[in-house]
Order: structure tokens, then sequence, then C-alpha cells
């Protein structure tokens, strides 16, 4: 079991999710808050037993409790030995959606070892994953990801390229002073 580094990645991504409420028609996601859409939030208060209630409305602990089940063990962010890459993943997986995120992951991977890619972080991408994630791997999944979101900055998603590269930017800033946080 690897340590747990999920503080120090929702502490990124929550810097760029930002805490207010919004509802941009241009948005995929329609209303969020806090990087929770709407959808998301509905789902997890149907698991937890409780009524319908608007994002706007989310508590800490529940967005907390959100991150982690769908997003940080979801996208097997638990189960990955270089917390640069744990973080680094998991506002991937915030960002674009878990099953795209193992994809890159595993598309990453392809380019060191054989691994098949069907977009679910199982045991072989697991195993492979801890095996070639140096700091150099970590740099080409972040380069990966950032070539994805200028391929898709067209029409209206063409007016978030600049806070998406900016937000690219910042995680490779973030992840490469990891090493401080961690040895704290």
């Amino acid at each position: 079991m690897t340590p747990d580094y999920f503080g120090l990645a929702l502490k990124f991504t929550l810097r760029w999710e930002g805490t207010a409420f919004t509802n941009d028609p241009d948005d995929r996601g329609g209303a969020t808050r806090y990087g929770v859409t709407q959808r998301v939030y509905a789902a997890y208060l149907k698991t937890v037993g409780r009524l319908f209630r608007s994002v706007r409305y989310i508590s800490r602990p529940e967005l907390e409790a959100i991150y982690r089940r769908d997003y940080w063990i979801a996208a097997g962010c638990d189960r990955i030995a270089n917390p640069r890459l744990a973080i680094a993943h998991f506002d991937f997986a915030v960002n674009s959606g878990v099953s795209r995120a193992v994809t890159f992951l595993q598309s990453e991977v392809r380019d060191y070892l054989t691994i098949a890619i069907d977009g679910k972080f199982g045991p072989q991408t697991e195993r492979l994953v801890n095996r070639c994630a140096d700091n150099r791997f970590v740099g080409d999944y972040i380069e990966a990801r950032e070539l994805f979101l200028e391929s898709i900055a067209k029409g209206k998603q063409a007016k978030y390229l600049n806070g998406w590269m900016n937000r690219v930017n910042d995680l490779r800033a973030y992840v490469a002073t990891v090493s401080a946080y961690i040895s704290r």
C-alpha cells in the first residue's frame, strides 16, 4: 500500500477548481461547485441515502468524500507509488474524467512496456505504472495531458484553453516541489 497523498492532490486541484458556484452554459459539466458537478453530487447523495439538493450547498466533507471515492480511488491514484504521478493523475481525472485520465496513463506506459489500453486502472496497469513511473514519465504524462487539452480547445471550448494551460503549468511546478511537502 502506498502512502496517502490525497490531501496534497486535493489542495492543488481545489486551488484551480475554486469555491464559487458556477453554471456556465459553455461548460459541459453544467452547474458546479468546488469542481463537483450537479450530476456527480446527485449520484453521491443517492448512494449515501440522502435527498437531492443543489450542488451549490455541497459541504467540505461531502466534496472530500466525492473526490476521494470517485476520482482518487476510481482512477487508481491510491495505488500509484510516485506521489508526483498520483497528484498529476488525480488532477487529470478531475479535469477530464477518470477513464480518459487512465487511458492517457496507459498510453504513456505503452511507450515503455506492453499494456492494454482500456481506461481501467487494474492490477496490470498498477504494476506497470509503478515499474516505469519515474519523474521523466511524470513529465511525459503531463505533456500528454497538455496536448489533449490543446486538441479539444475548439468552438465554445476554446475560451478555456489559457486557463487549462495555466493549470497544467502550475501542476508541473507543484509536483516538482512535492518532495518538500512529503518530508515535513
